[in-house]
């Protein structure tokens, strides 16, 4: 799609308003010349297959056994010269950039065995890797052509590309895929990893033999089609080892015959002489003024008007963990808001504070509050351990931990015992790393689960307000007509959008029209920072107009209280409505309904940024790859043009929130989502 997009671009750009100019000559002088010679341009789509048997690009070190090949895509686009040799015997040259990068990637190798311990039993099994190597290779090419003419319209042509390596960069790592829990002798996943790193010496000059096979296809009016196929074979290695670039090509060029010049015949000029004098007409004129009227009268010509706006919309994840102290199951030591039964009675979800943590400290009370509401909906309440020193096997304090949190619900939210189901376990099902501090804190929990959406969903807070300065504009129309006066209209506009119209209120006797209010905070208002146009336009009875016209500045102060604004021709969301388990990617049914809700806000010609984030716990390398998962399975739902996206795994280079806190840990384990769309009025 981005490759059709591109020629349809080139056409648009440089072929169709050469075509039209060409077509202003006269095509019958023209009809039977021969052409000096042709230019245009060419676009393509790229099919790169590459060769190679080499095991390593030296000096990167890699453990595979060869890298055989590959396969990618890109593109082509440049300008051609065609001269006509002798009939249907052509020289061609092109001047063009290619895209001829590719994937020689191995997956699913087997380099070794290994054995593991499974229910008791010692087992032997298969050591699978992937050793990954993917290349960016861009050229800007020279290409003397050679072609020859046959049937009615076909051609064959071979010839040469010299090509220079403007981009040569390449990634490799040798990533380790089963037994899961298993690591290298680093402890990581990855080994012998590179990051766009120039191609070690890589050879700057490339050069190909080429074979292809056109049709010329006549359009529009001096003008040609044709489409080709064509096949590169490299004789230069990328690099110093056994790698060609090997591409076939997949386009159509555009070729313009150019005419030697010929003087059109001379155009005989006729004058006439008009005596006729038209009586005059009677006068109309027309003018209109606006003044600013402040809040307390005072009143301004032609001011500025200043519209300040709050529009807040933020959608926070609820996190379902109860976090306790090491054996404990006070729920007082769990950081989060406790109420008295008689301040339920004022608590209200969307009046919370818009900050994620103080949201979370509110978690019980949000649960209690929407189980009030939802009186048939049940929640199931899970009591988990650390299963390590004091709390090893102790699924007593498990049950503890769950009946704090449902005799808090219970005796402060009044929520009937037979709605909530306890449940108690060791490690949670979905535990933290159990082998360092972090990851046994955040096992001292308790999980809250639910069948209902509802219960558990994010936490939506919105709020708009608009005041204007000045809030009252006074119009003050003007009409001088010496003849009857027919019709007159007003309107206040901005962008084209009729924001007011007034008009006689008598269309059988029209009179000038008064004094007019414009309450601006009334809607529609303003909502742009281009300025607002007062128009007057008047008629008289004998046909005759006359317009006038003045203009007020529009100052927008828009001030958001979170993410989510209206920003000149844009509107801009932000989300963050996913907290995704420890060292996990996958979505859960919970978080597709989410991400569907999400879909729904995305338009056609929306911009989508996706960033996936991590906790401390762990390698960064590792961290960035996880939240490269993470994107992916959002992208997974979300299902963006590709054209229209930008994915950026930031990992733990950047830690949202506290991560001395185990709630902080686990709202890093999320997706940020921003959607950019130009606003239609």
């Amino acid at each position: 799609m981005k490759n059709i997009r591109i020629i349809i671009l080139f056409v648009i750009t440089f072929i169709l308003p050469f075509d039209s100019a060409q077509g202003d000559s006269n095509d019958s002088l023209v009809k039977n010349q021969k052409p000096l010679y042709y230019i245009g341009g060419y676009a393509s789509y790229n099919l790169n297959l590459h060769s190679a048997d080499f095991g390593k690009i030296p000096p990167c070190p890699n453990c595979s056994e060869g890298f055989t090949g590959g396969s990618g895509s890109g593109f082509g686009v440049g300008a051609l010269f065609d001269y006509e040799l002798e009939p249907n015997m052509f020289i061609e040259a092109r001047l063009g950039f290619s895209s001829i990068g590719a994937d020689l990637s191995i997956k699913n190798k087997k380099i070794a065995n290994t054995t593991i311990i499974r229910n008791g039993n010692t087992e032997v099994t298969d050591v699978i890797v992937e050793h990954f190597l993917d290349s960016k290779i861009d050229i800007i090419s020279l290409e003397p052509i050679f072609k020859l003419k046959f049937l009615k319209g076909f051609f064959g042509c071979l010839g040469l590309k010299a090509g220079y390596m403007i981009t040569g960069k390449f990634t490799q790592m040798e990533k380790l895929l089963s037994p899961e829990n298993s690591t290298f002798k680093d402890g990581r996943l990855i080994q012998n990893d590179y990051y766009n790193i120039d191609i070690p010496s890589k050879n700057a000059f490339q050069l190909f033999g080429m074979l292809g096979l056109g049709y010329e296809l006549p359009i529009g009016r001096n003008m040609y089609l044709v489409p080709e196929i064509k096949y590169y074979s490299g004789l230069v290695n990328v690099a110093a080892v056994n790698w060609k670039a090997n591409h076939l090509q997949l386009g159509a060029s555009i070729e313009f015959p150019i005419y030697p010049h010929i003087e059109p015949p001379p155009v005989k000029k006729i004058e006439i002489i008009d005596t006729v004098k038209p009586l005059p007409r009677p006068k109309l004129a027309a003018s209109v003024d606006a003044y600013g009227i402040s809040a307390n009268g005072e009143k301004q010509k032609t001011p500025t008007i200043i519209i300040e706006e709050t529009e807040t919309e933020e959608g926070f994840p609820l996190l379902p963990h109860i976090f306790f102290k090491e054996a404990s199951s006070d729920l007082n030591s769990s950081g989060l808001k406790l109420l008295t039964k008689s301040q339920t009675n004022s608590f209200i979800e969307d009046s919370l504070n818009w900050n994620i943590m103080d949201i979370y400290s509110d978690l019980l009370n949000i649960v209690g509050y929407r189980m009030k509401k939802l009186t048939k909906e049940k929640l199931t309440i899970t009591g988990c351990n650390k299963n390590l020193g004091v709390e090893i096997n102790n699924q007593l304090l498990s049950k503890k931990r769950a009946e704090a949190v449902k005799e808090y619900l219970v005796n402060i939210w009044g929520i009937k015992p037979e709605r909530i189901n306890l449940k108690d376990r060791n490690l949670p099902e979905n535990p933290g790393n159990n082998t360092i501090v972090d990851g046994q804190i955040e096992n001292q929990r308790v999980e809250l689960s639910s069948t209902s959406f509802d219960l558990l969903k994010p936490v939506y807070l919105k709020e708009i307000e608009k005041k204007s300065n000045p809030p009252i504009v006074e119009i003050e129309p003007i009409i001088n007509s010496e003849a009857e006066l027919a019709d007159w209209n007003l309107t206040i506009e901005q962008s084209g959008n009729i924001l007011r119209k007034y008009l006689p209120t008598d269309k059988t006797k029209v009179t000038a029209p008064g004094k007019q209010l414009w309450e601006v905070e009334k809607e529609p208002i303003p909502k742009l920072d281009s300025p607002v146009e007062i128009k007057l336009t008047a008629k008289d009875n004998i046909e005759q107009t006359a317009d006038a016209k003045t203009t007020l500045k529009i100052e927008q102060l828009t001030i958001r209280k979170k993410r989510y604004e209206l920003k000149e021709d844009k509107r801009i969301e932000r989300f963050s409505l996913i907290v995704f388990d420890y060292d996990k990617a996958n979505i859960k049914p919970d978080h597709k309904k989410i991400l569907n809700e999400i879909k729904q806000r995305i338009m056609a010609n929306s911009i989508v940024t996706i960033e996936g984030y991590a906790d401390r716990t762990g390698e960064a390398a590792y961290n960035k790859e996880l939240a490269m998962r993470r994107c992916n399975e959002v992208q997974n739902i979300l299902n963006v043009n590709k054209e229209n996206l930008k994915i950026n795994p930031v990992g733990s280079d950047v830690l949202l929130y506290n991560n001395d806190l185990a709630q902080g840990r686990s709202y890093c384990r999320t997706v940020k989502i921003k959607i950019e769309t130009p606003i239609s009025n």
